[in-house]
């Protein structure tokens, strides 16, 4: 592109390429400064669907300011041409870190971890979930400073309701897997995988088809590597629980992770020459992924009918018309009847004390008795006036509430679910990504091109 974009911004090079657009590098005719674009592909820009993710971009970047965070300088729209005016962040993506250099150093992937944390707790503070947590999307500025979260191609709104749920296969969280919306803990399982690729040179769950990597996820969890210390490995195995409630917030990570530093070595160690093996997850009472800390609607798979003990539970609690009333409301009821049986005693004593002693009742007084002196013996016991007391049936004592947990996880989603191809063919012996950046989501550096964003 010979001609400067909005006569404004002068193309010098490619940085990377994807489906859907190309990063250029450029330099602002006005500031002289260096920059990134970000250009749609014209027939990606005819897309309404493309399109509004590009803007919902835009936007995104411009409600956060930190300095983990590319800034957004400028958007172009003009006839067909869709741009995003980027900060250029002059380094390397962690992915090419490790496939040209190798794994971090514990103490090195720790204070990476740390600094991830700490952009994306700003991100979840301000009501955005990244949803693409990766290394490819990190960038390591060659200048020495904090990591830089690039590529909110697929952030969304926590309140965000209704839409597909998009990511890369390799990093994606179990309960997506299982249908639900994204959020902020499945960025915080992002983090786990990072750190465990930033120390072993290889995702835990690449190799093989999307559904091989999809149900990996959900079933298996890493065996801990001998290069991994086990201080930071008890974090990482956190991060990568299967239940959202079991994992911790982003906002603690910071903490947890630069407390272990000081344990760490910063000698790296070797990557991988194999596979990570993976375990069975271990089976808890949590076996559904319903835990309190979800806030998208489970969505149950089509081949398992949702179980009804809860929806029971629910009933028995919500109608006023139960055969097991508490025992405070009893006691209280029974209380003004008491009182007043004592006095109705105490009447009819006096009027029999009148009765024996000879003193005729006054007119308009006391009524002439009707022939059937009632006795205090005949008088209704507590249990008889009492209408609102319970039946004789009494519920059992030890009776165990219906279980609220479902007898079965949901199954796997089938298909992709919408999540962009990154696992690799079905050849793939399970190597760290050897697909560069760019060849999935556009914003991330192509091999033999200059890094930067």
């Amino acid at each position: 592109m010979n001609q400067p974009l909005a006569g404004r911004y002068q193309f010098e090079s490619e940085i990377a390429r994807g489906a859907a657009g190309v990063v250029h590098r450029a330099r602002d005719l006005i500031t002289g400064e260096m920059v990134a674009i970000k250009v749609l592909h014209a027939e990606a820009a005819d897309e309404p669907v493309m399109a509004g993710a590009f803007l919902d971009e835009a936007e995104v970047l411009s409600e956060l300011n930190h300095p983990g965070i590319v800034r957004p300088r400028d958007l172009i729209i003009n006839g067909d041409v869709m741009a995003l005016v980027m900060d250029l962040v002059e380094g390397i993506d962690l992915r090419r870190r490790l496939v040209e250099v190798g794994p971090l150093s514990p103490a090195h992937a720790a204070q990476l971890g740390a600094e991830l944390s700490q952009v994306l707790s700003v991100i979840h503070d301000a009501g955005i979930v990244h949803g693409d947590v990766k290394p490819g999307n990190i960038m390591l500025p060659r200048d020495g400073g904090p990591v830089r979260l690039i590529d909110f191609g697929v952030a969304r709104r926590v309140a965000t309701t209704g839409c597909p749920t998009h990511g890369t296969p390799d990093y994606v969280a179990p309960e997506i897997v299982a249908g639900e919306s994204s959020t902020a803990k499945a960025d915080v399982y992002g983090i786990g995988l990072v750190l465990f690729e930033a120390l072993c040179g290889r995702n835990p769950y690449r190799g093989g088809s999307i559904e091989d990597v999809l149900a990996r996820h959900r079933s298996s969890l890493p065996v801990r590597p001998d290069g991994i210390p086990i201080e930071l490995w008890s974090i990482i195995e956190l991060c990568l629980a299967e239940h959202p409630g079991g994992r911790p917030e982003a906002t603690a990570l910071p903490s947890m992770l630069r407390a272990v530093k000081p344990l760490l070595s910063d000698v790296a160690g070797a990557a991988l020459s194999e596979p990570p093996v993976l375990r069975p997850r271990p089976v808890s009472a949590d076996t559904a992924l319903h835990s309190a800390d979800v806030t998208p609607t489970v969505v149950t798979p089509p081949s398992m009918e949702a179980p009804d003990t809860g929806e029971f539970i629910d009933a028995i609690l919500a109608d006023s018309s139960s055969p097991f009333p508490s025992q405070e409301p009893r006691k209280r009821r029974n209380t003004p009847i008491l009182v007043g049986a004592v006095g109705l005693l105490a009447i009819i004593a006096g009027l029999g004390f009148f009765v024996l002693t000879g003193f005729s009742s006054s007119p308009g007084v006391v009524s002439e008795p009707n022939g059937t002196e009632e006795s205090p013996l005949n008088t209704p016991t507590i249990e008889e006036t009492d209408t609102d007391s319970p039946p004789s049936q009494e519920p059992s004592e030890e009776g165990a509430e219906p279980s609220t947990e479902p007898s079965q996880e949901p199954g796997d989603s089938n298909g992709d679910g919408g999540m962009e191809d990154d696992s690799g063919d079905a050849s793939d012996p399970g190597e760290s990504e050897g697909d560069f950046p760019g060849e999935d989501l556009i914003g991330s550096p192509m091999p033999g091109s200059p890094g930067g964003n």
